[in-house]
């Protein structure tokens, strides 16, 4: 059966129900510190299951050059 994921920056939501399991974020300036990512995964017949991490953004990321 299909699965679907959903993602959630600090209980905020980063990217709805889909089947495509990447989702990017880049954080701004204002974002540096501590924040919760949570992915939540359903199927076809109703099963549901989340997992959550602390990450802990020191600086805005790099461009490439």
């Amino acid at each position: 059966d299909p699965m679907e994921y959903q993602i959630l920056l600090d209980g905020q939501l980063l990217a709805d129900w889909h089947a495509d399991r990447t989702t990017s974020w880049t954080p701004t300036a204002t974002q540096r510190g501590l924040h919760t990512l949570e992915v939540r995964v359903r199927d076809g017949f109703v099963g549901y299951a989340s997992d959550s991490i602390d990450i802990y953004v020191v600086r805005q990321p790099l461009s490439p050059p």
